[in-house]
């Protein structure tokens, strides 16, 4: 529950079919499976046939999209992904890391230009505008009842404009040389003076509550049937729980209104190079990812049919003893 006070400012799933395969009678020296030995005329199965049915499939049926061959994708291919993935990461940060290096290297080149520029803007400084009083937390019991905790008052700071006698902001000259690699375009923004006021506060309070165990009372709970296919009940007992309420968080906000003195022009320089450093490391960290994700996908499916291809033959050698 939150209360809201405005005060008076203190101033101061289809099935994808199996590819047919041919039997074979004997394993072949090479090790590869009777799953490796497919009809002519038809795809092989593996990683990207797969990869190749997910994506042409058109999403017609969500288990054809995502299961091939009876077997979930993510499962059948999971050493495939984490390779994809880990090299897609690495590659990626190193195409990023050689792309960002040859486009500043390509900025060194460039001339450097500089452009001189004279501006007014505003003396800024802190100002304390007046009091607020502070947050507190009023306990629901008699010492919350009868004290209101209030903890004093907390004083409100902002930045300000400095201002002259009449009430008019000053503004101070400056000066400055930007120099950098490329063409210098300088482009002027139109910035507000704005002087803060202290109107007042507002106050909000929060409920603060807690479940508190009050008791106990029992249920009957259906826990099973018997040979009859009766229900079977079995009496437990149950925790009562209650909503109490703690205590009473205050929090107060200021209530600032901003008076516009005037305007004054912040100069903004940036240097044209031709070279989009931002875009060609994106570009290099997508290529690196991109080679990275299909070797090291290559290289764990490598991997992975050679340890099946030892566990295999050590299961082989072992049946023959």
């Amino acid at each position: 529950m939150i209360t809201n006070v405005m005060h008076k400012a203190l101033m101061d799933n289809d099935k994808v079919s199996a590819t047919p395969v041919k039997a074979r009678e004997h394993e072949e020296e090479t090790g590869l499976s009777v799953q490796d030995t497919v009809e002519k005329g038809t795809e092989k199965p593996g990683f990207f046939t797969d990869m190749k049915k997910l994506f042409s499939s058109g999403l017609e049926s969500k288990e054809e999209a995502y299961r091939s061959s009876d077997m979930d994708f993510t499962e059948k291919y999971k050493t495939e992904l984490m390779g994809a993935g880990a090299g897609a990461l690495v590659f990626g940060t190193i195409g990023a890391g050689i792309a960002y290096s040859n486009a500043m290297a390509e900025v060194e080149k460039i001339p450097v230009e500089s452009v001189s520029l004279n501006w007014k803007e505003p003396i800024m400084q802190s100002k304390t505008l007046g009091q607020i009083p502070a947050d507190y937390y009023q306990p629901n019991d008699l010492w919350g009842m009868f004290n209101n905790n209030n903890k004093g008052s907390v004083n409100v700071i902002r930045d300000a404009p400095a201002l002259d006698p009449s009430g008019q902001p000053y503004l101070q000259p400056r000066s400055h040389t930007f120099t950098d690699h490329g063409k210098p375009v300088v482009r002027w923004s139109e910035q507000t003076i704005r002087n803060p006021e202290l109107r007042g506060w507002s106050e909000s309070t929060y409920e603060d509550t807690e479940e508190v165990l009050v008791g106990h009372h029992t249920e009957s709970v259906k826990v099973g049937y018997d040979s009859d296919n009766n229900p079977i009940y079995e009496d437990r007992q149950v925790d009562d729980y209650e909503t109490q309420t703690k205590g009473w968080q205050h929090r107060f906000t200021p209530d600032i209104k901003y008076h516009n003195l005037g305007t004054w022009e912040k100069p903004e320089v940036t240097f044209e190079t031709g070279v989009n450093v931002g875009l060609r490391t994106l570009g290099g960290f997508a290529l690196g990812a991109t080679t990275g994700a299909v070797a090291c996908a290559l290289a764990a499916r490598a991997a992975k049919k050679a340890i099946e291809n030892m566990q295999q033959k050590q299961a082989e050698a072992a049946a023959k003893n």
